[in-house]
């Protein structure tokens, strides 16, 4: 069910003109400002653009912020940051799959605002 939500919601945004991203990643932000943090569950939390690869990003862009996940200051920048140990290393640490996280928060995204059209 989460790679469903997760591709509805992708392909959802991937189809909208510029307007309904801008709607979908606004509202997207404002959703995300109430979530903990992935690793810790404390707040406040910074959000983290996940790269995709090609999906949803291209080569020194940064991804959309439909694509963030909640991280506290200490593992977003800090010194057990995923900017400070890198990506890979930062997931394997933390025993966190970025991926699925986006997933989770994505399908609660999907049913709250996309499932009652309010981006629309």
């Amino acid at each position: 069910m989460l790679l469903d939500n997760f591709s509805e919601l992708y392909n959802f945004y991937q189809l909208s003109d510029k307007k309904t991203k801008k709607k979908i990643n606004k509202r997207y932000m404002e959703f995300l400002t109430d979530k903990p943090c992935i690793v810790s569950g404390s707040e406040p939390i910074h959000r983290h653009h996940v790269r995709l690869g090609s999906l949803n990003c291209g080569m020194g862009m940064k991804p959309a912020d439909i694509f963030c996940v909640p991280l506290h200051f200490e593992y977003h920048t800090g010194d057990k940051g995923i900017h400070s140990i890198g990506n890979k290393t930062w997931q394997k640490r933390f025993d966190i799959d970025l991926l699925g996280e986006l997933k989770i928060l994505h399908n609660e995204f999907y049913k709250e605002i996309i499932g009652d059209n309010k981006c629309q």
